[in-house]
């Protein structure tokens, strides 16, 4: 077993995180799909939002280190922005990339 600091998470646990959300939210559409409410569109709405930020909160937090020359605010914020907006398929690219960098 490897010695991690404090705080930090491998790249199986991420992908663990990401298969969760991505299942939450997948039943969410499934659920707009059945009942076709209004409320419940928003609901998935907000269930989408909020699995992105879940996943900037565990995945992004422990497994990316920015760098300090690179780390201004403007950089961090447009980053995490992002990867909360598209986050299905930006954690699916960040985690095959720590994965294929970790392997190679």
């Amino acid at each position: 077993m490897e010695n991690k600091p404090t705080g930090q998470m491998t790249i199986a646990t991420g992908f663990k995180y990401y298969g969760i959300a991505l299942c939450v939210f997948l039943l969410s559409i499934g659920l707009v799909y059945i009942f076709n409410y209004e409320a419940i569109k928003l609901i998935a709405a907000a269930i989408y939002i909020s699995c992105g930020v879940f996943l900037n909160r565990t995945i992004l937090r422990n497994l990316i280190e920015f760098h300090p020359v690179y780390s201004t605010l403007d950089n961090v914020f447009r980053y995490k922005w992002n990867m909360v907006v598209i986050w299905p398929i930006g954690y699916l690219f960040l985690l095959s990339k720590l994965g294929v960098n970790k392997l190679i």
